[in-house]
């Protein structure tokens, strides 16, 4: 009797290209598929869709994507990396103008796009009963920055 194979799709920013996570040295995808490998005793298939500098924006407007469609269609884990781009462009904003509603119109807005990716992925998962979305991030990309913190 053969296995069953775990579709995997990742979806995202850096994080999911590889790009930025120095706590896994060939990315959290690859930890993350050898992980659920040996936790389900089973294959796993990753699709992986990612774009360093993705905002939720970018992420958002890929969803329309036939190829992503279809890894998200055919997907029983998906995982989602996205919002430190939003905040690196808002701080790339507060560093012209030194206004701290930056970050806040930058969190607001990002915090809308998120909602949205997860209503699109349940969208396209609804007659699915069987996946899990992991949505991993948002982190502080520039500590060093007065007020970034908040």
């Amino acid at each position: 009797m053969e296995r069953r194979i775990i579709r995997y799709c990742a979806i995202g920013d850096s994080l999911t290209v590889g790009i930025g996570s120095d706590i896994f040295s060939k990315g959290f995808i690859t930890r993350y598929v050898y992980l659920t490998r040996q936790a389900l005793n089973t294959r796993v298939h990753p699709a992986v869709f990612g774009k360093t500098g993705a905002t939720t924006g970018d992420i958002l407007k890929s969803l329309n994507h036939p190829f992503l469609y279809k890894g998200i269609k055919e997907a029983d884990i998906i995982t989602i990396t996205a919002g430190g781009n939003d905040l690196i462009d808002a701080a790339k904003q507060f560093l012209q103008d030194k206004k701290e509603e930056d970050f806040f119109i930058a969190l607001e807005k990002g915090k809308r796009n998120l909602e949205d990716i997860i209503k699109r992925l349940t969208d396209i998962k609804q007659n699915d009963q069987r996946y899990i979305i992991r949505m991993m991030n948002l982190y502080n990309p520039f500590p060093e920055i007065k007020g970034v913190d908040k």
